[in-house]
């Protein structure tokens, strides 16, 4: 688990997962300004329910599938992965301890936007609010089930394609997933 260790404590040092908890646990908060929440009260909690789990899927696109890109990029083009193979660390298992240290920033990201979604979002009917706490975990667990292995997608391809290459095919396939299945070609 070395590399786990090793790219864990790169994107600890980069800092750049602040803007995503900022972005999933401040920005719905702000963003309610400018929707039609402040004209009809009743439109407040859903404005910050759909911009928490909006935040929540953005940054994961951005920032989820871009770090994963850079660190499967940086991993071939640095010889890290060589020296890695050389120690009898296998390819998939770099592939596995480079997923896991970027799931690891990025699975708290749901389960933020779900709390968030609990406190400040909950019906005020008991039974609607208990069915409100189950679709919220239920969202999260969606989120991390399909999001799990474009991350990996992200950083195998990167490793042989290059980090554009490998972003690009993640947030095509998230896209994709999120509106393009509603969409018919004629």
């Amino acid at each position: 688990m070395r590399l786990y260790r090793l790219t864990t404590a790169t994107l600890l040092r980069r800092r750049s997962w602040v803007i995503c908890a900022f972005a999933v646990g401040i920005l719905p908060f702000l963003l309610q300004y400018i929707s039609s929440g402040t004209e009809n009260p009743a439109l407040l909690k859903p404005a910050i329910a759909q911009a928490t789990w909006a935040m929540a899927l953005l940054s994961s696109i951005f920032w989820g599938f871009f770090t994963a890109a850079n660190q499967g990029d940086s991993n071939a083009r640095s010889g890290l992965g060589e020296y890695f193979l050389t120690t009898g660390v296998s390819a998939g298992r770099q592939l596995f301890e480079m997923w896991l240290s970027v799931f690891t920033y990025l699975a708290p990201l749901p389960l933020i936007a779900a709390g968030i979604c609990i406190l400040c979002a909950s019906p005020a009917l008991p039974d609607e609010r208990s069915m409100w706490i189950a679709t919220n975990f239920q969202y999260a667990i969606l989120f991390l089930l399909v999001m799990a292995p474009l991350v990996a997608l992200a950083t195998a391809v990167a490793s042989r394609f290059g980090s554009i290459t490998g972003f690009l095919t993640s947030a095509t396939l998230a896209i994709y997933g999120l509106y393009g299945g509603n969409f018919s070609f004629r």
